[in-house]
């Protein structure tokens, strides 16, 4: 193992020291009050992230939206982003705040239909609301189940996320590597368990229309379920003032047509468009920073 630097070192121990602090805060409203002041001040000193959240809102809205409700838009996704990072650290059982109080949950018995047919599932998911807590509260329920994880690459937020995923018992599947990722996802399906998926994140595989514009993703989901039969379960969750939903819709079902790769456009699209609906009705809940169009030559404007 290598040995770490002093700033390493010292990135940890922060992390380490910010999470301490965060559970020691007494309550939601307490939590999301940090955390936006700390999506305020990122908003100001990050503006790698500010142009491009304004540029995907220009890419996506166009003149549906002014320069003023563009920025708008943009300082509410910093302070949710901001709560959310919070929200991931709080344990809200050691304030006698059941979580199930804090997290609701509708549609279960979609997600029971799917468990019946014995062949594992696949939860679809986006990076919309407090997705964190949605794995979470299943473990609760009792339910195994396995976000596929793409691991940070700074020391100090990976070993903060290995941290709270031991302490909440999430069993995650880590990416990369790609190939042994794929291995454990159909272990995991082969075993009857839930792994969770995300797909709103630009990746290599097949073009698709994603809110109105075409890109890239990956058809890992796509390809999982026609290999092993497994439903597809789309869950999305939102911020409802301090309290969190998550909705658990009924399984997709797809007539596919074509070779291959036509199958797996097909699946990728349907659960493209079922996502980007929700997105659109929470705009200010979703990650704009990512760059998730990449096959585009648009430029939007620079507007800080």
């Amino acid at each position: 193992m290598p040995m770490r630097s002093i700033g390493e070192m010292l990135s940890v121990n922060l992390v380490k020291l910010v999470i301490r602090f965060v559970q020691a805060l007494p309550s939601p409203v307490a939590v999301c009050m940090v955390g936006k002041t700390i999506g305020k001040v990122a908003y100001h000193f990050s503006p790698r992230w500010r142009v491009r959240i304004l540029r995907n809102l220009s890419l996506i809205f166009g003149d549906k939206l002014d320069a003023k409700q563009r920025l708008s838009i943009a300082q509410e996704v910093f302070k949710h982003f901001g709560c959310l990072v919070c929200e991931m650290g709080w344990d809200c059982s050691r304030h006698g705040i059941p979580l199930d109080w804090w997290v609701r949950m509708v549609g279960r018995e979609n997600l029971e239909e799917a468990i019946s047919q014995g062949k594992g599932v696949i939860i679809v998911t986006a990076h919309l609301g407090n997705w964190a807590l949605m794995c979470r509260y299943l473990r609760q329920l009792g339910y195994m189940v396995r976000p596929l994880i793409r691991m940070p690459s700074n020391t100090a937020a990976r070993e903060g996320l290995i941290m709270l995923m031991k302490q909440y018992d999430v069993k995650w599947i880590p990416s990369p590597p790609y190939y042994e990722a794929v291995k454990l996802c159909l272990k995991a399906l082969r075993n009857g368990e839930l792994i969770c998926l995300f797909a709103d994140r630009y990746a290599k595989g097949v073009v698709v229309d994603f809110m109105g514009v075409p890109t890239e993703t990956a058809t890992g989901i796509a390809v999982l379920h026609m290999r092993t039969g497994a439903p597809i379960v789309p869950v999305v969750a939102f911020r409802d003032g301090y309290r969190h939903n998550i909705i658990v819709l009924p399984m997709m079902r797809f007539e596919l047509h074509g070779d291959y790769e036509e199958k797996l456009r097909t699946i990728m699209q349907s659960i493209s468009n079922l996502l980007g609906e929700w997105i659109m009705r929470y705009p200010t809940q979703w990650i704009w920073m990512h760059r998730r169009w990449r096959t585009t030559d648009w430029h939007g404007p620079l507007m800080t």
